[in-house]
């Protein structure tokens, strides 16, 4: 063995020791069996001698394998001792000049595939080989190969340093050509959010009945250089690390997820409502962190920021008016009298806008409430008058006709909206608005 042989040796145990991870799949996760057929092509220098009849072997290792030091034969060997192929399919394959491919059923994800050698496993008359290069195919996950060519100057530092005997062997890592490049996040389907309302008083409607999932969604899914798929399904899958909610919501609520292979679930839903209820919330953001293993994924931390969102909506820009009605008597005898007496009819006009993007002529077409007019500044005056509900396209109409008696209000007037509904939209944030520039004299009612 050449000086520069051995010098491969030395630093390979501290390789693979330094390479080995301990990892946990979560039970919960299936991955997909799969075995992929990868390409292995080897190339015999053009030179005098550089041919050999001996046994020429590769070793594919993945994340998963252990290695330990055979004292037998001075080397390290896998302790799956299957995870070999010859690459030999006649006595004369790597003849001078000779370029043979052989296929290597690797039965990992290609991300798994941590290092590779071309190793002599002795025998035959020529003994000496002289490869010139050999070339590894990566697999992708929906079909193709991209390659990494590995030549002499790459493994070896001289030309004379190059040929292998009995024992040799030519190592390369490939966690640098391996490692996934993950382009979009593990839940990017899910940017739009989570949609859930209280349908009455005890049941709550999600995504999926009373939990909630992925709002359509397909499964949770990750892009890289290997193709689109659920890394759940996969090898090395990430486990969820972290959760954070934005400042907008109470420090010290803790909720609890539960993920599968495709999506999420969450409990408890009411809990989660009540609290944004409680706060005047739309909406608000949850960001999942992924850990992925660093030894099969490069940038291995990925962030997914997905809103939980209330269905609700808002009757906005609140516009007031009155008319005045002429109301006429008949006296006796048939002869009409005409008097000024001014019913005034009140109309409040409100446009409705919703968090989703939902159509706010069916939300108005849908809408249900009970509305009254009220004196003064507060939701529990003395009201004036029921209101009555109409609508006009994306518009809510509220018309009352301010009563004829003996009291005086002069602190404003207050629309208080109760109830307030369309189908499974919530009327949210405070619906009741004081009308301060308006004053109204029910004795002889005038604004």
């Amino acid at each position: 063995m050449k000086v520069a042989g051995k010098l491969l040796k030395k630093p390979l145990a501290m390789l693979l020791v330094f390479l080995i991870l301990f990892t946990m799949i979560l039970p919960a996760y299936e991955v997909n069996a799969e075995t992929y057929h990868i390409p292995i092509t080897v190339k015999t220098a053009d030179v005098r001698d550089a041919g050999t009849d001996s046994s020429i072997r590769a070793y594919l290792y993945s994340h998963e394998d252990l290695e330990y030091y055979d004292n037998d034969l001075k080397r390290w060997s896998p302790t799956n001792k299957d995870l070999w192929t010859e690459l030999s399919s006649s006595a004369n394959d790597h003849e001078r000049g000779d370029c043979r491919t052989y296929y290597y059923e690797f039965p990992y994800d290609p991300w798994m595939l941590k290092s590779a050698r071309v190793y002599h496993g002795g025998g035959g008359a020529a003994s000496g080989w002289l490869p010139e290069y050999w070339e590894i195919g990566i697999p992708k996950i929906a079909g193709g190969l991209y390659y990494k060519t590995v030549r002499k100057t790459e493994y070896q530092p001289g030309w004379a340093e190059n040929w292998l005997y009995k024992g040799d062997y030519l190592y390369l890592s490939l966690s640098a050509h391996t490692k996934r490049n993950i382009t979009s996040d593990p839940v990017s389907s899910m940017t739009r959010g989570v949609l859930f309302s209280e349908t009455d008083a005890n049941n709550f409607s999600g995504n999926s009945g009373k939990e909630w999932g992925c709002y359509n969604n397909i499964p949770i899914q990750i892009t890289d250089q290997y193709g689109t798929y659920n890394p759940y399904h996969r090898d090395d899958p990430p486990a969820p690390i972290k959760l954070e909610v934005d400042d907008r919501f109470e420090n010290g609520t803790h909720y609890t997820f539960q993920q599968n292979n495709d999506s999420f679930t969450f409990r408890p839903e009411k809990a989660l409502w009540d609290k944004m209820t409680e706060l005047d919330l739309d909406y608000l953001t949850f960001s999942f962190e992924w850990q992925f293993k660093t030894r099969s994924t490069n940038n291995a931390t990925r962030t997914s920021n997905v809103a939980f969102k209330r269905k609700v909506f808002r009757l906005a820009n609140l516009s007031i008016a009155s008319s005045r009605t002429e109301v006429v008597e008949t006296n006796l005898g048939g002869t009409n009298y005409y008097f000024n007496k001014n019913y005034r009819i009140v109309r409040i006009t409100a446009n409705i806008t919703n968090n989703v993007g939902a159509n706010n002529t069916t939300l108005a077409n849908n809408f249900t409430a009970t509305a009254s007019l009220l004196k003064g500044n507060k939701p529990d005056g003395e009201k004036i008058c029921d209101l009555d509900i109409s609508r006009n396209g994306s518009q809510i109409i509220f018309t009352g006709i301010i009563p004829d008696n003996d009291t005086t209000g002069d602190d404003g007037i207050y629309l208080r909206v109760e109830n307030a509904k369309s189908r499974d939209y919530v009327l949210a944030g405070n619906p009741n608005q004081y009308f301060s520039n308006y004053k109204v004299d029910t004795v002889s009612p005038v604004f």
